[in-house]
């Protein structure tokens, strides 16, 4: 071996740490999802199993979390009908209106 693939085999040793934890809870992760049908390696579960499989699924609360975030369905203060004022801008010119194109 190079120097090289040895530094490669270093790096990866010393960021063990960082990405050991991320492969287990990620593996940990597919078991569950994939448990309905006996996971990855496993036998498919026969009816009964499969009954006690939902309904340990159906009292276990949802590992997704859901913060509701009110101030983005907000709309703007300006009654509805009327129309914000255009802004002046690098498309406009500076008063508002076209100054090229005539």
């Amino acid at each position: 071996m190079d120097n090289i693939t040895l530094l490669k085999y270093f790096l990866i040793m010393i960021a063990a740490p960082i990405w050991v934890p991320f492969m287990k809870e990620l593996w940990r992760e597919l078991q569950l999802a994939m448990r309905e049908d006996g996971g990855l390696f496993a036998p498919v579960p026969d009816p009964k199993k499969r009954r006690e499989i939902h309904a340990a699924l159906a009292k276990e609360p949802s590992p997704q979390i859901h913060i509701l975030k009110g101030h983005l369905g907000a709309r703007s203060a300006a009654p509805q009908g009327t129309r914000a004022a255009v802004q002046p801008g690098p498309q406009l010119g500076q008063r508002g209106r076209r100054t090229l194109g005539r």
